[in-house]
Formats: structure tokens, sequence, C-alpha cells
């Protein structure tokens, strides 16, 4: 059966012109700094200063990359894996240049990931670069209202306004907890720290909610965001997909979790090499939540078919779920690295609208794609809410027909 999987994976990297023996070209390495807007970027975390001068000179080997997606893919997302043998049947998947451009955007991306998830000031370093980038375009972080606006009306995207307004407070919240003592976080401090602005509303909002005495969340803004999407996709007559939005929220709401702050490393199950050995922090202190690995598999392949479906500038925002430390990545590590990879995809994706760069469009069929991947994507939504959110299919149907129904009622309780 493993061989099997491999064998599909390796088809599938075939039709699409990809080999174990490929190298990264330094020339189209440089031209995905500049548009992140990280060819100015000089940090003084070393194994990152090392690696980006690499990089940016050298040709370097692609053949641990795949291999760490495709043991991803093999062990750890079946949903994925189905819609690999049912793309390589009906002839979907082809050489392009934007795949080439999308393979040296994730390989710059697994590397800026896996460097914030393992060193905090080098977290800061980069969060505190981009986010001085962003003022250069009046887009202020300090305010809310100031970055929703700016972003709105710059690229004209509400969903890029409200991925940003989202993601920074979640990205903050990690900084924040993991560079503070614990004896500094109660009530009193945090509220000073929202005066003095040093975080906005959000940002204290989320820090101020960890300090109840359960430490268990709902995780209202994950659902949030992903109920919004699922309603996109309902209106645009993706049900299934659709429904997958429905079983990732009804868990999240069931089966409430404890985010944990612990020493360790996060990087790729059967990582090697000596990046990620320059990488190994025994201080190293960052965010665990205990998802099960059906909620991660539903998710990643939801999110992957709500993108093909939805989203342009697939070149730049795929890579943020084929990272070997998203796809491959223990349970409990996922959103922390999902997070982090986002935030860098939704920066570039912001830079690229800024600057007025040309959208790169989907293939032509996507839409026929993503609702193959759709009608898998639903059996396995069914599969979670029937082990885990404990609800047979036929309840199931009932309450999904019941939010979608009266979407904006719905997101309204939740807001």
């Amino acid at each position: 059966m493993a061989n099997q999987k491999s064998i599909i994976v390796d088809k599938a990297m075939k039709a699409l012109g990809i080999s174990l023996n490929m190298k990264t070209d330094p020339k189209e390495i440089r031209a995905v700094l500049r548009e992140m807007k990280l060819d100015t970027f000089r940090t003084e975390y070393k194994p990152l200063k090392l690696f980006l001068d690499k990089i940016s000179n050298h040709p370097q080997p692609l053949k641990q990359m795949f291999l760490n997606i495709k043991h991803g893919i093999i062990t750890k997302h079946p949903a994925v894996l189905e819609f690999i043998e049912e793309a390589l049947g009906k002839n979907w998947f082809s050489k392009s240049k934007h795949i080439e451009k999308a393979i040296h955007v994730t390989f710059v991306f697994e590397a800026l990931t896996a460097a914030m998830a393992n060193n905090n000031a080098f977290f800061i370093e980069i969060q505190n670069y981009l986010l001085n980038k962003r003022k250069e375009y009046g887009v202020i972080t300090s305010s809310l209202i100031n970055t929703f606006w700016k972003v709105w009306c710059a690229t004209g995207s509400i969903f890029l306004a409200t991925k940003v307004v989202s993601l920074d407070p979640a990205v903050t919240f990690f900084r924040f907890k993991r560079e503070q003592d614990k004896k500094k976080l109660n009530k009193k401090f945090i509220k000073s720290l929202y005066k003095n602005k040093k975080l906005n509303y959000p940002e204290y909002r989320i820090v101020l909610d960890s300090l109840k005495k359960s430490g268990k969340s709902d995780f209202k803004g994950l659902r949030l965001n992903i109920y919004e999407a699922g309603i996109t996709e309902y209106k645009k007559g993706f049900e299934n997909n659709a429904m997958c939005a429905h079983a990732l929220t009804e868990e999240l709401k069931k089966n409430t979790r404890k985010q944990i702050f612990k020493k360790g490393n996060i990087f790729p199950e059967k990582m090697s090499g000596n990046f990620y050995n320059s990488l190994k922090n025994k201080n190293n202190f960052s965010s665990t939540i205990p998802f099960s690995k059906k909620w991660v598999n539903l998710y990643e392949t939801w999110n992957m078919a709500f993108i093909l479906s939805d989203l342009e500038n697939l070149d730049i925002i795929f890579p943020k779920l084929l990272i070997p430390s998203v796809i491959n990545t223990k349970s409990e590590n996922y959103m922390t690295t999902r997070v982090m990879a986002l935030w860098l995809s939704i920066n570039t994706l912001l830079f690229r609208r800024l600057d007025h760069k040309k959208e790169v469009k989907g293939p032509k069929n996507k839409k026929e794609m993503a609702q193959a991947w759709g009608k898998i994507n639903k059996k396995y939504a069914l599969d979670l809410s029937k082990k885990e959110t404990k609800i047979d299919s036929k309840s199931f149907n009932k309450s999904f027909k019941k939010s979608f129904r009266w979407p904006m009622f719905t997101l309204i309780k939740l807001i």
C-alpha cells in the first residue's frame, strides 16, 4: 500500500515537471526575495544569514524538500492523495513556469517558517522588518481600522484586508507569549500594554483570553475564518467543500482545546540535513495545540480545494500549505507553523497587490478540479463528524443546511 501511494506521488511529480535532481536557480530566488521585500533584509540570526547568502548566489538541491513533502502527503493527508490520483486519471497536471516559481517560493517559505518556529529573536526580527515595509505603503499595524482601510483601498480586496487584520494579532500573540515572563502575565500588565499602544485591541483580547483558568478554547477566531470561507464556497456552488468548513467548525466548538506553550523544537517529521540541525534550540518556547490527525487532514485538504476554487496567485498561496513544516509536521504543531507560513504568504500577496503587479491566474479548469476535490473532501468531513464530533450523517446534513440557509445570521452569532 505504501509503495502504491509513493508511485502516485511520483507520477504527479513527473506530470508537473518536478524531479528529485532539481536545484534552485539563484536568479529566481533573488526575484522571490525581491517580491517578498526581503532583498534588503539583514538578519543577525546566523543560520538564516548564511542560508540567505547561499541561496542567493548558489544553486541548492531540492531533493530533501520534495521527499519531505511526499512523506507528509503519504503519511498524513489521504484526501490530498486521493485528489492527486483522480487528477492524474484526468490528465489535469502539466508543466508550467508558475510551478517552477512556486517551488522556489516553497523553498524560501520553508526556511523562514522553520526559523520563525524555532527562534523567537528571528521571529521578532522578520515581523518588525515586514511591518516596517508595510508602513512605507501607509499600512500602520497599530491601528486595526487603518490597516483594514488602507489594504482594502489599495488592493480592492476585502479578502486580503480581512486576512491581514485577522492574522496580525495571531502572529503577535505567538511572539508575545514566547518573549514574556509568565509572572508578568496578569490583567493589569496586559492592560498597561494596550494603553501604551504596545498591543492593538484584537491582540489585547487574545492575550487577555489566554489568562482564563481553564485555558481551553473553542477557537472562535479560527472558526470565524473557516466559516467565512465556507459561506463563499456555498454561494459559488461548491457545497461539498462548504460541508468541510461546517465539519471543521463544529468539531472545534464541541472539542475545546488548550493551547500550551512549552520548550521544544518544531521540525518536519523525518527531517534531516544541516539546515534543520543549525536551527536546533534547546531553549525554544513555542505553541502546541492538540488537534487530531483527522482534523488536520480535513483542514489541509479543505483549504487547498478552497484556494483552488476561489483565489488566484496560487504560486504564492499554495506553498504555505505545501512546505514540509506544515504538511509534514506533527498534528499538535500544525496550526503554529501554518499561521506563520500563512502570514508570510499574505504579506507577499499584499506587496504584490500594492506594487500593482500582474495577477497570476490559476488553471483554466480549476472550477472543475475544485468540485472533484470537494467531493473527495466531503467523505472525510462526514468521517470527522461521526468519529470526533459524534454526529451521524443525517444530523450533520441537517445542521449544515440550518447553518448555511441563513449564513449571515450564523456569522453574526460567531462574531
